[in-house]
Order: C-alpha cells, then structure tokens, then sequence
C-alpha cells in the first residue's frame, strides 16, 4: 500500500512551513511520499524554504511557473500521483494527532467503493436561482486513487453547470424557474459524477467521524486571504499568522528536545 500526501500553495509563509512540519511531525505511517505543488509564490519566502525542504528530504516540490489555481494544481498533482491512496490538505492545515493518516485510512478501506472520504457541505442558496452545489471540503480528505483511476477522474477546476437537464440529474427537487445558475467548483465536480456517471456505484464517506476532525486544524482560508488588501481581512489573516507561528514554534522546540533526548 503507497500514500501520497499532495499539498497545493501559493505565497503562505509561514502556513506551509506548519503544515509540512506538522505532517513529518506527527505522521506515523510509513511509507508515505509528501508532495506540494507550488502556485508560482513571489513572496520571496515560500519557495526558498520548500527548496531547503525538498534537499532535506522532507518533501517532493513541483514549481509552478504559472498560476493555475487551486483546482489547477489538484489535476497536476493528482495526474502524477501512483500511489494507491492520496491524501490533499491545504496548506494552511496543521496535523494534530499522530494516529491521522492510519485512522483516515482505515476509515477509506473499510468500504471496497468508497472513491473518497471527506467532509461535504450541503447545497446553499447564494441568491435568486442561483446555488451552490453540495461542495467537498478539500482542505482536508483521502481519495482511493484505484477508484479515482478506474473511469471516475475528474477535472479539478471549478466550472459552472447551467443546463437544468444536467442540473436535475443532481437536484431533481429544485423548480426548473427557479434555477439558473448550479455552481460546481473543485472537489464538487467529483461528487458530481459520482451522482451521475458512475455504473459501477462508488461511494463518498462524508461527513468524517470526529476523531478525525479533531486530528487536524484548518486556518480559515489564509492561502486565499493572505494578499487581500481590505483591512478587516487583513487583521484577521495577522492573526491567524500569529496563532501560525506560535504552533510552528512549538512543533520545532518538540522536535529540539526528541533530538536531543
């Protein structure tokens, strides 16, 4: 059995720093092969540190020249990935628990169709006739990439789905007036298909089991805030990278005394 972890990033500073930490820090199970995908940063201080990560040996990196955005960088990580499970995380996730990744694992080979387990948010109205489609959350989720492989790949990036036949297909509740607009945006795509074009009858584990919602933390969103300029947004992205930084701070000053103990 192989796992990759696949992390996708983009000017983060310290957020991916903890998130490769925490994982190498608190990942038990081994082998596994830990993968980021960097979304062209130009801040000057994510790349230099995924450089020294990757000659350490801590990780694989693969440099974007180009943004592709995040559902981008899943299709290029994913379309690479030869591993029998993989894991994606976003890289403002922290690893909490040691037990995460055989406990996610479990979890996924406990059901022979199961293509993916993951939290999913329920379809929401975001305003007349216009909805957002029950969304994945990928911040934090395994896929069984033998299943993935076996006619059920999907394209990453967001799209938006406005014929109401296909809609239908997904909502046959919603009135054929009201609905204009049915959003489908990364990982909803594959719930997508496992809904509509799916004969063999692969399953979504959803929503995850509370022990492992508390094996990880989830920083709200700092690789999409990180560069906003509104100000309110920028106080709350300070301090996030100020409780960041403190659980940074502590996972080295861990991993200091095991080395010297």
């Amino acid at each position: 059995m192989s796992v990759d972890i696949l992390v996708t990033n983009r000017n983060s500073r310290e957020a991916i720093q903890l998130c490769v930490e925490s994982v190498r820090f608190s990942t038990r199970t081994d082998p596994y092969r830990l993968v980021v995908y960097d979304d062209a940063s130009d801040n000057g201080l994510d790349l230099p540190y995924l450089r020294d990560a990757q000659t350490k040996g801590w990780l694989t990196l693969i440099e974007g020249r180009e943004r592709v955005l995040h559902g981008g960088a899943l299709n290029i990580l994913l379309s690479g990935c030869r591993a029998d499970y993989a894991v994606i995380l976003d890289c403002d996730v922290e690893i909490k628990q040691p037990c995460w990744l055989e406990e996610i694992l479990a979890l996924i080979q406990a059901d022979p169709m199961a293509i993916a387990a993951v939290n999913c948010l329920p379809r929401q109205l975001r305003g007349p006739g216009h909805w957002l489609a029950p969304f994945a959350e990928w911040w934090f989720g395994i896929l069984n990439m033998n299943a993935y492989r076996d006619g059920m790949e999907v394209d990453w990036r967001p799209v938006i789905l406005s014929d109401r036949k296909a809609i239908h297909k997904v909502a046959p509740e919603l009135d054929n007036q009201a609905v204009q607009q049915y959003i489908f945006d990364v990982g909803c795509q594959l719930l997508h298909k496992v809904k509509t074009a799916n004969p063999k009858g692969y399953a979504v584990i959803s929503p995850l089991p509370e022990n492992l919602k508390q094996s990880f933390r989830h920083y709200l969103q700092i690789s999409h805030q990180i560069d906003d300029k509104n100000e309110r947004i920028q106080r709350h992205v300070n301090g996030k990278l100020a409780e960041i930084r403190a659980a940074l701070h502590g996972i080295r000053e861990a991993v200091r005394i095991h080395e010297i103990g």
